[in-house]
């Protein structure tokens, strides 16, 4: 008789990632508590970008995540800070991006979705009570929603280009040549006007000769422009 070997997995890299691990886990009537540790590894500096593995020191975040059998679920992450290896970077000491949640933030970009999704096919009511149900812990849901959108926004700028070409129905990542058109109105437009460009003529039919400049050769911008002209000439 042949038999099946199970082992318990010690791999939670499906949950987190692979430089993070679930090491305990604290289960009460209402809430789970889950202990999570950051390995040394590489990090980009934020400011010039230069890999570093140096650790400077471990610090502790909590975050709200998803609920677990409608439990409210929270993560206690004890993670990195590392020094800059770039003597020039103005930045000495950075954070460690977590691939959770974002700096500052108490709870996990999951939770955040699950909030935004729920919000946006309920009503506040509606939604206050299934989340409640579901184990979310919401102090005041109205300003949580705040920002969370004005978060979402501020990602959408950070990734999104200042400005976007769009050419033929596609997207160019240059502006595109400008076309000159001269525009000219149609003719059935100008045979409708009936206009006359002929010259005007007196009731004898001599046409009148309009002149709309003044002779006066002894005003002041005369002479001034006869003296520029006899300097110039010179």
């Amino acid at each position: 008789m042949i038999r099946l070997k199970y082992f318990p997995t010690q791999d939670y890299s499906f949950l987190l990632d692979e430089n993070h691990y679930v090491y305990d886990h604290i289960e009460t009537e209402d809430s789970l508590h889950i202990y999570i540790k950051s390995k040394e590894h590489s990090c980009a500096c934020p400011v010039c970008g230069k890999m570093s593995s140096t650790p400077h020191a471990t610090y502790k975040r909590k975050f709200q995540d998803t609920p677990i059998h409608c439990k409210q679920t929270f993560l206690h992450a004890n993670v990195y800070k590392y020094d800059c290896e770039n003597p020039e970077c103005d930045c000495k000491v950075f954070m460690e991006d977590l691939p959770f949640a974002k700096p500052s933030q108490v709870r996990t970009d999951a939770l955040n979705t699950l909030i935004l999704a729920t919000s946006m096919f309920l009503s506040n009511e509606g939604a206050s009570k299934v989340l409640s149900l579901l184990g979310v812990q919401v102090a005041d849901r109205f300003h949580l929603l705040q920002n969370l959108l004005g978060y979402m926004k501020d990602i959408f700028k950070e990734e999104m280009p200042p400005q976007i070409y769009i050419q033929d129905g596609n997207i160019s990542e240059k502006a595109p040549e400008k076309i000159l058109k001269e525009k000219t109105p149609e003719g059935s437009f100008l045979e409708s006007l009936h206009y006359d460009n002929a010259p005007p003529v007196d009731p004898s039919g001599n046409v009148i000769a309009y002149d709309n400049k003044k002779h006066d050769l002894n005003s002041a911008q005369y002479q001034h422009q006869e003296k520029t002209r006899e300097k110039n000439s010179n």
